[in-house]
């Protein structure tokens, strides 16, 4: 995160830009460019169950203009030690000891000159597993998994014209999956590797002072989709699915009158391995009093099956299903925001979701093999409210309810893993001149699970001290999460012999940061 500069959320499906999984929301982060940090950082952390952890940043800007910044960062943790009910038996007390373990190491360099940007990262993770999954032995130090993600992309923005702009970016990606599954008989190896590469292009004209418009393409080439899967004497699964993917949008932004604005949009997607999607937006604001807007959102989105999805097999665990078909999801949504005064914000939003060909997995039971399907159509419906306060002196806060419900369309049953109701408030305020306290509370209703239990509502809280300026660049923070050590347990999906899965209890966090 030491390269982030803040983190978006646009609201509704967005597949009319972005393409298949815009379902709920387009998440865009935004990277910080070498002259917001301006020099160096540095900061370690170190805490409970053995964490530790290290960043550098480093970021600058020549007199050429050429912007460039560097973050490294990598950490580990021995975890907790984790008891599972359902594992305390005859030989076994249940508890997985020092199995909830984690390493990682990522790299992330953002280098900009002119109209061009080049921009690489790379992430590596080793993670325990420590609840046995997949019918393994239980309490083995051994399992485990490594997922590797590597990015290289490079960007070139102009403006063409006062009226007109041009966006081109090629892109490379590649991720990789390892996991290593304990068995009484056998070591059993699961291996991942994908390779692609694509372009999109992008073109910004403002047809008049009222009315903007967009138009794009893009096209990417999974160039391997491998899968394996074997122990010592067997290759269960040994597979290479390449496809292809194209696209074109459009997207009008008009101004009718000064408190009336319209976006409307369209994107087709082209799947070499499923069917095509149509995916269209329209958006609706109107400014009824100069410190209010009201927003109609309306639009379509799809998630297309991905390859493990549609093809893995195992003969002892899941069958493929090549008849799987896109999820689609049609929303809409009602949103008020109100100004209330100078740094204070209010947002109210209700809205209805229609999703078909919800893709999940189930147990068939004519041979006990796990297969995903196109299951059900889901409903859902909610409202929320959200109020934030920036104040004077550095005060900050605010507070966020959602009250849902999601449910399968035709037994009316609710979703799993899916809370009725979330609750989050949070504050940060200063103390003395370079301190700083902030805490934050989060309250959640019951989940249901795939047995048709439910869980225990929880409340969870977070809080932090942070001192400043300790000698002019030295600061140093102390955090703590889930301060009171509440016990949640939320619903395990079908690879486990749980019903419940365990989360973290308290995390107490000590962090230095050095700048220069």
């Amino acid at each position: 995160m030491e390269s982030v500069e803040r983190i978006e959320f646009v609201r509704g499906p967005s597949s009319a830009l972005y393409g298949s999984n815009a379902m709920f929301g387009v998440i865009n982060i935004v990277t910080k460019k070498g002259r917001g940090v301006d020099g160096f950082d540095l900061n370690c952390e170190a805490g409970s169950w053995n964490t530790k952890r290290a960043a550098a940043t480093l970021g600058t800007t020549t007199r050429r203009e050429l912007d460039l910044l560097l973050s490294v960062q990598a950490g580990c943790s021995d975890g907790e030690d984790l008891y599972f009910a359902e594992y305390d038996r005859a030989g076994s007390e249940g508890i997985a000891r020092g199995l909830d373990w984690e390493q990682f190491v990522n790299f992330h360099t953002v280098l900009t000159l002119w109209e061009w940007t080049l921009e690489a990262l790379y992430n590596d993770r080793w993670k325990g597993i420590p609840t046995a999954a997949w019918g393994m032995e239980f309490n083995d130090d051994a399992a485990q998994s490594r997922d590797r993600l590597g990015m290289l992309c490079l960007i070139f923005d102009q403006e063409i014209d006062h009226a007109s702009r041009m966006s081109l970016r090629m892109f490379y990606n590649h991720y990789a999956y390892t996991g290593i599954y304990l068995y009484e008989e056998s070591d059993w190896r699961d291996v991942n590797n994908c390779h692609w590469v694509g372009a999109e292009g992008q073109l910004r004209r403002d047809i008049n002072a009222q009315n903007r418009l967009f138009c794009g393409i893009e096209y990417q080439q999974h160039l391997a989709a491998t899968y394996k899967s074997w122990d010592a004497d067997t290759v269960y699964f040994d597979n290479n699915f390449p496809y292809s993917i194209g696209a074109v949008f459009l997207q009008d932004e008009l101004q009718v009158s000064s408190k009336f604005a319209m976006i409307t949009g369209m994107r087709y997607d082209q799947h070499s391995r499923s069917k095509g999607g149509l995916s269209p937006r329209l958006g609706l604001f109107m400014n009824p009093f100069p410190t209010s807007t009201l927003k109609l959102l309306h639009g379509s989105a799809f998630r297309a099956p991905n390859v493990y999805e549609t093809y893995y097999e195992d003969p002892y665990l899941a069958k493929g299903n090549s008849a799987l078909k896109p999820e689609k999801i049609t929303t809409s949504e009602l949103i008020w925001e109100q100004a209330i005064s100078a740094g204070l914000l209010s947002e109210m939003a209700l809205y209805y979701y229609s999703m078909e060909n919800l893709i999940d997995q189930m147990l068939d039971p004519a041979d006990s093999l796990l297969q995903f399907r196109n299951l059900a159509e889901v409903r859902a419906y909610g409202v929320e409210w959200d109020l934030r306060a920036n104040l004077k002196k550095g005060w900050y806060a605010y507070i966020n309810l959602n009250v849902q419900r999601a449910a399968d369309f035709e037994s009316g049953q609710p979703l799993s893993n899916s809370p009725g109701l979330i609750l989050k408030a949070g504050v940060s305020l200063p103390l003395l001149s370079r301190l700083y306290l902030y805490s934050e509370g989060i309250y959640e209703s019951g989940r249901y699970s795939i047995r048709d239990t439910k869980t225990t509502a929880y409340f969870l809280c977070n809080a932090g001290l942070k001192v400043t300026r300790i000698r002019k660049r030295l600061s140093c923070s102390l955090r703590v999460k889930n301060l009171f050590d509440t016990g949640i347990m939320l619903p395990a999906a079908y690879e486990h012999e749980l019903e419940l899965i365990v989360q973290p209890r308290r995390y107490i966090g000590v962090v230095v940061s050095y700048s220069r």
